[in-house]
């Protein structure tokens, strides 16, 4: 099932725990030897969905260290095939256990103070980021998730489990009509019937600056059931919340200097070249970007040079470009190494190379 996109308000992020439905990660196991651990991978996909580079930042930072030799599991080796960093000892679960918790977490559960914790240690850590921490009520997560916060709750499946709750859609003031989207790391269904929930697993949401990652899993549950499931582990009817942004937002540009547009010969149709020239120098653009070359394979010269002509004669700079390796007519021609992909020419293949420059 897929949401389009803008339909949830909040909910995006860079990876996905490895699970049973997803068998290539170090928490695959059918067993209770990672109860408890919950708190650190949801805090961690919740660090991961503001700072997509929080691996690399913080492994800087302290290096190679081995943060646990001496427990009953051992530190992770080189040679183990899930390691996050062969130059690193440790998944990024462990480095927040060791160093923000102070222990290995596994059957032993993080409490919401651990988990504070976590996100006061990695701001002290990460000064080119403020994060912001507060609890909000239950009736407030809504309007928290609509200002692009994350929530982390304590859920009553198992006694107690975390779980990252991503967005929320449908009518804002009937609880029966509105959903919640919770991600699980262990992707149970939170102890609900099948009818209670929709298992979503390409989530989109409405933070198009930053795409789309696929095979994200959520769980859709209706809010008079996700109320149910909602663990009041503070006796005060709230949940952690919290939002990671630069401290320095890029300087908005006051001065532009060049305008650039893409073109295509499609583009011109129903207007003289010298008028659309025209016109777009009235806009301010300096630049245009002309399609010689379409992914349909299909050269565009014909009009270049008065293109070029017009474009001067309006103090416009032309860059002429191509589509290279989406081509269509080489790659129907079956003369050249394609991909699976429709349209798509192996980069590989010098033959290709050959006729792509001699074009």
């Amino acid at each position: 099932m897929s949401i389009l996109m803008g339909k949830i308000n909040k909910g995006i992020w860079y990876h996905q725990q490895p699970t049973r439905d997803n068998d290539n990660g170090q928490f695959y196991v059918d067993s209770s030897d990672y109860e408890g651990f919950c708190g650190l991978v949801t805090s961690a996909m919740g660090l991961q969905y503001f700072v997509p580079n929080i691996h690399a930042l913080l492994y800087q930072k302290y290096g190679e260290i081995d943060f646990h030799p001496d427990d009953d599991r051992g530190g992770l080796k080189e040679h183990d095939p899930f390691i996050y960093n062969p130059r690193t000892t440790y998944p990024f679960e462990d480095f927040l256990g060791h160093r923000y918790v102070g222990r290995h977490v596994t059957m032993t559960g993080i409490s919401y103070k651990e988990m504070k914790n976590i996100f006061t240690g990695v701001d002290a850590d990460l000064p080119e980021y403020e994060c912001k921490l507060e609890w909000v009520h239950f009736t407030k997560f809504k309007e928290y998730l609509n200002d692009g916060w994350l929530i982390i709750m304590n859920s009553k499946q198992g006694g107690g489990h975390y779980i990252l709750i991503v967005g929320w859609s449908g009518d804002r003031t009937k609880l029966d009509e509105q959903y919640f989207y919770v991600w699980d790391p262990w992707k149970e269904p939170l102890a609900l019937k099948d009818s209670e929930f929709t298992y979503v697993t390409e989530l989109v949401g409405n933070r198009n600056n930053l795409g789309t990652a696929k095979k994200i899993s959520a769980y859709k549950i209706n809010g008079k059931k996700f109320k149910q499931i909602f663990k009041d582990q503070r006796e005060d009817s709230t949940a952690f919340a919290f939002k990671l942004l630069p401290v320095e937002y890029p300087k908005k540009v006051n001065n532009v200097t060049h305008k650039g547009i893409w073109i295509s010969p499609s583009e011109l149709a129903g207007s003289t070249i010298s008028r659309f020239m025209h016109m777009i120098a009235n806009k301010g653009i300096t630049d245009i970007f002309y399609s010689v070359k379409a992914d349909n394979g299909q050269m565009n010269l014909a009009d270049l040079n008065d293109i070029i002509k017009e474009a001067h004669e309006n103090g416009i700079k032309v860059h002429a470009w191509v589509s290279v390796l989406k081509d269509q007519k080489a790659y129907s021609s079956g003369q050249y190494k394609t991909l699976n992909k429709a349209g798509w020419i192996d980069a590989s293949d010098s033959k290709y190379a050959k006729y792509f420059l001699e074009k």
